[in-house]
């Protein structure tokens, strides 16, 4: 299952990592374009996040099959 969400508001996104089975996370600033690179790109499960500063979303999508 696949989600999204999207929030400027710190605390907020906090919250729904919180209720994040497993997920990957990608945090942008406020404004800025989809094609620029994001702040952060990391994995949460369980509501916390595991690993963070990825790099790319295709490594984030490869490491959780790699967690045996």
């Amino acid at each position: 299952m696949y989600s999204w969400a999207e929030s400027s508001d710190i605390a907020e996104a906090k919250k729904e990592i919180a209720e994040t089975v497993m997920g990957i996370n990608v945090i942008r600033k406020e404004g800025v374009d989809i094609t620029e690179k994001p702040e952060d790109i990391g994995i949460a499960i369980e509501g916390v996040v595991v690993l963070n500063d990825l790099g790319n979303v295709a490594l984030a999508v490869h490491v959780p099959c790699c967690l045996d």
